[in-house]
């Protein structure tokens, strides 16, 4: 059984949680929640496979938990109850695994641990664009695509999404129909493996597959 260990300043809150997460979950993984004051020293007197950290706007052990765990092989999520952009760059930069935010409902916070416990990084919606934004400002472009996962037709489309355009205005510059751009995204989602449009540009141009003008 796999372990979440959830380091907070609020364990009453956090206690509440646990126990609905421990329902829903069952036997897939094992909760425990402690509070900063109570935590150990030593990152390493710590057992988990997922490491929780609760994280306020200034946040001085923040370095201290990322610095203990950073080399361990274990999965590290953020938890964020405001957007602080200069913040949640410098976390972005760190390459985490989960980065949540705000009050998530019972189903996306399940959803973003099963995601995390796949290997996969989770990025909650509202803090893809703040992401993508820092990715776009460091990222001069330059096209450099792998070969077989998209047409022609679904990276020109894949183009128009990182550059913020609606299904609508894709539809217009491309000469196409509104349904078949809505075919094409679909498509792109499924060959890509993302959940969602932003998820796809973030990757898009992370990885300098489109040019942004």
């Amino acid at each position: 059984m796999k372990k979440l260990v959830i380091v907070t300043e609020y364990g009453l809150m956090w206690e509440g949680i646990r126990l609905t997460l421990a329902e829903a979950l069952g036997n897939e993984i094992h909760i425990q929640v402690i509070t900063k004051q109570n935590a150990p020293l030593s990152g390493g007197t710590i057992d988990a496979d997922l490491l929780l950290l609760d994280v306020g706007a200034n946040d001085d052990q923040l370095s201290y938990w990322l610095k203990n765990f950073e080399s361990k092989d274990i999965k590290i999520i953020v938890w964020l109850v405001e957007i602080h952009k200069q913040l949640l760059l410098k976390l972005f930069r760190q390459k985490l695994n989960g980065y949540l935010f705000g009050e998530m409902e019972m189903n996306d916070l399940l959803t973003a641990l099963r995601t995390i416990l796949k290997g996969k990084q989770y990025i909650h919606p509202e803090l893809s664009p703040i992401l993508l934004e820092e990715y776009i400002y460091l990222t001069k472009g330059g096209k450099d695509r792998p070969i077989g996962i998209l047409t022609k037709q679904e990276w020109k489309v894949l183009e128009e999404i990182s550059r913020g355009k609606s299904n609508q205005d894709i539809a217009k510059d491309l000469y196409i129909s509104s349904y078949t751009v809505n075919n094409h995204v679909s498509s792109i989602l499924k060959k890509l493996h993302v959940s969602d449009r932003t998820k796809a540009a973030l990757l898009a141009v992370q990885n300098k597959w489109v040019e942004l003008h």
